[in-house]
């Protein structure tokens, strides 16, 4: 093993003083004609040969002894299930246990103490540890609070602190332990030097809580109102709504977006890579989120107030987007922004409305926003799809009278006004 060791670091002086050697004899050549790539060839097999030592590694390289063997793929699989499963099986134990650490914090009726803040911990604390590839304190945990959470918060106790702290020395392998909350707050374990701002993170709109507060995969259609009368404000707001929207979505989500005015748009009504999404969903990846996110704030408004071409496309994307593992079963939402009357008459609206959900079996839950003067009557009678009140006669032959049911719960919340 020394010997090798010589060897090679022999090679190594020998390949930087044959780098030097090298661009001596090439710039003690140049002249006002080209290289002659002869001499550069020739230089170069020399430099290899004795700089390098690629003849003397390869001979090396060549008397090394090796055996073939055959891998039965059929022998190998379940050896490597059996290591899988137990990788998650363990994963899953310690999900459980810190499952019932939160819920028992919660249920105690002693209110914990608040926690310091990740971005303003005490730095002198934290030391570097390799798991975490990161300055640490593993006798403690931060919390991370939204600038949108709610007042007073509730945090987690000394249980659950104690709990995580276990499992790491049970389990030196878990790295990060953390609990997000609906109000808004990330309890973190280690404490780690958060350098972002103190409210800015919000583990409400993060994947890992998406995915776990809404499992089932939906489709979800925004439409904005685009017309004249959105100016200033009241479209700043409506963006910065469909953008958080988009933000809270699933992965395993489907999207897409209508803007409307006088006409109906989608980002793919110009045509090019996009103009699919003209025709059904997308799904909620990243990709596609942020291509939408674009769309959304180049929005500019003009025009009139045209509702019926707006859920006309709405539900043409949800029905060009069913598949036949989801049937018309997946629960669909339009989401409908507005600040404004429809400039067009009120009995298409509702044909188109009743008609098209019709086709979907009445799978579709409308939840109707209202900004400003919006007329409230009207998105009240779209959330609850009563078209029967604007002349429009109900269908007698509904697949499903409980998804109507739920369409009406929603009429409580399903205005806002901005």
């Amino acid at each position: 093993m020394t010997s090798s060791r010589v060897r090679f670091a022999n090679t190594a002086n020998s390949a930087i003083l044959g780098v030097l050697s090298l661009c001596v004899i090439l710039s003690s050549q140049v002249d006002t004609s080209l290289l002659d790539p002869t001499l550069i060839g020739r230089e170069l097999q020399m430099f290899a040969r004795d700089a390098l030592g690629v003849d003397e590694m390869q001979n090396y390289f060549d008397g090394l002894q090796y055996r073939k063997r055959t891998i039965k793929g059929k022998d190998i699989i379940p050896q490597l299930a059996v290591k899988l499963s137990d990788k998650f099986k363990t994963r899953f134990v310690v999900a459980k246990r810190l499952k019932k650490a939160v819920e028992e914090s919660y249920a105690r009726s002693a209110k914990a103490a608040p926690q310091t803040e990740c971005c303003n911990v005490d730095k002198s604390t934290l030391k570097y540890d390799e798991r975490f590839r990161s300055k640490v304190d593993l006798d403690n945990v931060c919390v991370k609070i939204s600038g949108s959470a709610s007042p007073n918060p509730v945090h987690l106790d000394e249980g659950v602190f104690k709990e995580m702290k276990d499992i790491l020395k049970m389990y030196p392998f878990i790295k990060w332990q953390y609990f997000g909350s609906e109000q808004g707050v990330m309890t973190n374990f280690p404490v780690f030097d958060d350098k972002e701002k103190c409210d800015k993170y919000d583990p409400r709109y993060r994947p890992f809580y998406v995915e776990t507060a809404t499992p089932e995969a939906k489709d979800v259609v925004l439409v904005i109102d685009i017309s004249a009368s959105m100016t200033g404000e009241k479209l700043y707001t409506a963006k910065e709504a469909a953008k958080t929207v988009l933000d809270t979505l699933n992965p395993k989500d489907q999207v897409g977006i209508v803007s409307f005015n006088t006409l109906a748009s989608t980002p793919g009504s110009v045509g090019g890579q996009r103009r699919c999404y003209n025709e059904r969903l997308a799904l909620a990846t990243p990709t596609n989120i942020g291509s939408m996110k674009n769309y959304v704030d180049g929005l500019v408004p003009f025009g009139e107030t045209q509702y019926r071409l707006a859920f006309e496309k709405a539900f043409s994307l949800l029905k060009g987007s069913i598949s036949k593992e989801s049937g018309n079963n997946k629960k669909r939402l339009i989401l409908f922004l507005t600040d404004g009357t429809p400039t067009d008459s009120k009995i298409p609206i509702f044909e188109t409305i009743r008609n098209r959900n019709f086709e979907l079996n009445n799978s579709v839950v409308i939840l109707t926003f209202g900004f400003g003067s919006a007329d409230q009557a009207i998105l009240q009678d779209i959330a609850k799809q009563d078209t029967a009140k604007h002349g429009v006669p109900a269908n007698t032959s509904v697949g499903d009278i409980t998804v109507i049911l739920t369409v009406q719960a929603y009429t409580s919340f399903a205005i806002a006004q901005l």
